[in-house]
Formats: C-alpha cells, structure tokens, sequence
C-alpha cells in the first residue's frame, strides 16, 4: 500500500462520459466506491497538443491505408499519447485499471512505463484491440492469430504491414503480467485464440449495472409515460452509433422482415445517436419512434421496462 489508509485504484479512459467504456469504467467506479474504496480517474487532456497527437496517428493510418476514410476509426496504433507515469494521482495508485485508452490518450510506450511501475495493472476489455495488431474488431479476419499483416483495413497485400508494426510492439504484452479482462464470454474466447494474449489468465466480467436505477417497472406505465403502444409487442435497440455496421442494423431489419410476415403487432423503438446520414431509418417496415441519443440512465431504464424485448 501506499501512503495512505485505503485502497485506491485508478481508472484510466480516454474520455470521461462519450461511449460505451466510459459509461462502463463509471459503473464499475461507483459500484467499488460503495465498497469504501478510493477512486480517481485520467483521461485524455482536452489542449492542443493533445489533439494534434490524434491527428498525427490518424494521418499516419491514412496514408497507411492509401487515404481511404472509411476505415480510418475502425483501427488504432497508439503511436501517440501522454506520459501519465510521474503523475502524483497515478504514483498514488494501488491499482491501475485501464479501460478504453486509444486516440491519442496513451501510447503503447506509455502504457510500457506504467507497467515499469510494478503497480497491479487490471486492462478490461471493451474491443478486441488488446489482442489484435490495430483493429478494434476483426471483421472475421483471423490475421491476429498469427502476426497480423495483409490487414483487410488497410487495403493491404504485404505481409509485414502497419499492423503487423503495431503486432510486434505489443509482444509486451505477452509478459507484462497485466490482469486482462473480458466483459463477455464471447471476447474472452476470442483472446485466447490471439498469439499476444492466448497464454494470459483472461478473466470473464460482465459491465456492472446499477440496480437501484435498471429495476422493472410497470410496462403499461412506462408506456404511456413516453406514447408508446400498449396493445403493441415492443422491440428495443440501442446502440452509440446505430447505423455503425458493427452494431448489426442490418440484421435487425432482416429478422424484423421475417416477423413481420407473419404479425402485425410490432412497433419498434430505438436509441442512440446516428452517424452522418439518418435516411437508413427510412428502411423501417413497421411503425416505429426514434428517441435520439439519450444519456440519462433513468430514461433508458423506463424505456427498456416499456419493451417486451430489448
């Protein structure tokens, strides 16, 4: 322990609030401080330099994947970042738990002089990036298993590539005795197929929910609470971006195309925010009410209590 009476862990994301990570890091933030146990949180410094750290590893990608950007999000190098090691707040740190650290927030390098400080390292993991050369998610690719390269996201041929660059960076990764977590049992399956996390002891935690605010309520009034049908099946998605095709939109309307042959009672609901073009919604077979992006916990506790299936 360290120079004080508690245990303190450290919670490391790139941002406070935006995105499925940071709402999780919050969660399970919360859920140990009514355990007695300190928190405190980095994230990625909103100045100048910082973003033009995001920019510079951007435009690395770009160029590395011959200016195309309709994949340049979908994969990270973490050539950037800041040097958080000397930082009172993380030389305080029991424990150090990382979360979603990519974009410009910590470097590969600098995640290799936390783990110089012999401080316990806990990463859970919200993607496959750990595992992979740069890719958040895979597609199917199975490079990973190997050393990368030839990266589909990159519109590459060659065998050693920018991710397998970034593949080769990460071979701390194989020693740092970093405690790797997966918050599915999905994600762990698939880190035990990478050859950079295959041998670790990936443990399986599923994202904390806070269960004084997501309890059931009564349908009915929740239905009539937000106009919604009461003599309806409900069908709910959510989702940060829904026309992300990561989040299966297009299977959404496949399978709805196939109930709705043979029922007419479903009206459908969806949150979430929307990249760029909405006119996929257009798409929608069935009746339907978009509720746009929402951030109070309470309100999506109502509205998943309204549906008969989320």
């Amino acid at each position: 322990m360290n120079q004080h009476d508690y245990m303190n862990i450290l919670f490391l994301n790139t941002t406070p609030n935006t995105g499925g990570a940071a709402i999780a890091a919050s969660r399970i933030a919360k859920a140990v401080e009514k355990k007695g146990i300190h928190t405190d949180h980095l994230y990625r410094p909103e100045n100048r330099i910082s973003f033009l750290r995001f920019l510079w590893e951007r435009l690395i990608i770009f160029i590395s994947n011959g200016f195309n950007r309709e994949k340049l999000f979908q994969v990270s190098i973490a050539n950037t970042g800041c040097d958080i090691s000397k930082l009172d707040v993380v030389q305080n740190a029991d424990i150090i738990h990382i979360h979603w650290i990519n974009q410009g927030f910590l470097s590969l390098t600098d995640i290799k002089k936390l783990i110089a400080l012999r401080k316990p390292i806990v990463w859970t993991m919200h993607d496959m990036w750990p595992m992979t050369g740069i890719c958040h998610h895979s597609w199917g690719c199975k490079r990973y298993q190997t050393q990368c390269g030839h990266c589909p996201f990159l519109h590459s041929n060659k065998e050693s590539d920018l991710s397998t660059i970034t593949w080769k960076k990460k071979q701390f990764m194989k020693d740092s005795k970093i405690q790797l977590v997966a918050v599915s049992s999905w994600l762990a399956s698939l880190s035990k197929e990478s050859s950079l996390t295959k041998d670790l002891d990936v443990k399986v935690i599923p994202n904390v929910i806070d269960t004084t605010i997501f309890t059931p309520k009564n349908r009915n009034e929740m239905r009539n609470l937000h106009s919604l049908p009461t003599d309806k099946k409900i069908i709910v998605v959510g989702a940060a971006r829904l026309n992300d095709p990561i989040k299966g939109f297009e299977y959404l309307m496949k399978a709805i195309a196939i109930l709705s042959q043979k029922r007419s009672d479903i009206f459908l609901i969806l949150f979430g925010g929307i990249k760029h073009d909405a006119s996929f919604l257009s798409k929608i077979p069935i009746p339907y009410k978009y509720f746009g992006s929402l951030n109070d916990p309470s309100i999506i506790s109502q509205i998943y209590s309204a549906a008969d299936v989320t």
